[in-house]
């Protein structure tokens, strides 16, 4: 059957969809629709502009289906911009957790996390972190599906939303040079818990409930860095 302005048809699901030739877009546009697409802009510009460890933490996120981790750090940006201000830019970061049967004297508990100065930097510049008593994604952070954008639409989309499995850990920390156990000229970062044996996982992610007005969100500005336990070697070689 030909339909006049129709160039072909397609399915989607269950449903056929008519796609019509394109049109010459109205101008002027709307200072809604103007807006929109500034912001749009801004978030594409944010993204490309990850570095370092930075863009491989987000590289290294899991996303839900249909997702890719762009889609996630662009929606991130778009519902709270503010965090992306500072962004690290660090190349080489080390974290280290270790564990020892028998702490060092100066050790406050079994477990201790180590950083190098890049490490401390990288925390510095970010935008903000929480601390995690886990080294896995599934253990620390949750996609949630909260059903149908646009349910009755041509093109409907699952909308997801990223919610914090545990609490916040508390921790102790030192932050001080230890010559002979790091590299000379670097600095040590260390955090003390009386059980990490699950590994530890630094991130931020920022949720919030449904308002009026407003549904429920998120947006992670620090993806996870995770610290998996190892035996603590005596001492370091520089």
């Amino acid at each position: 059957m030909r339909i006049p302005g129709i160039v072909d048809v397609y399915q989607v699901g269950s449903e056929w969809v008519a796609r019509s030739w394109p049109r010459p877009a109205k101008q002027p546009n709307s200072a809604a629709q103007l807006l929109w697409r500034q912001k749009f802009a801004n978030a594409h510009a944010k993204v490309s502009s990850f570095t370092g460890a930075y863009l491989r933490s987000w590289k290294a996120i899991e996303c839900p289906p249909g997702k890719m981790w762009i889609d996630v750090a662009i929606h991130s940006f778009l519902m709270l911009p503010g965090p992306f201000n500072n962004i690290p830019t660090q190349q080489n970061i080390k974290f280290e957790l270790y564990y020892s049967a028998s702490p060092p004297g100066d050790w406050l508990a079994n477990y201790a996390l180590y950083g190098n100065y890049n490490a401390l930097q990288y925390l510095a510049d970010g935008p903000g972190y929480t601390n995690n008593l886990a080294s896995k994604w599934q253990d620390v952070l949750k996609w949630n599906d909260d059903g149908w954008i646009c349910a009755k639409g041509k093109r409907p989309k699952k909308k997801w939303t990223l919610t914090n499995v545990q609490p916040y850990a508390p921790t102790q920390w030192v932050d001080f040079p230890w010559i002979g156990v790091w590299p000379a000229g670097e600095q040590c970062i260390r955090w003390f818990w009386l059980d990490a044996s699950k590994g530890f996982t630094f991130l931020r992610n920022q949720k919030w409930p449904a308002g009026i007005g407003y549904d429920a969100g998120y947006s992670m500005c620090l993806p996870p860095i995770y610290c998996p336990v190892k035996p603590w070697p005596g001492a370091f070689i520089p």
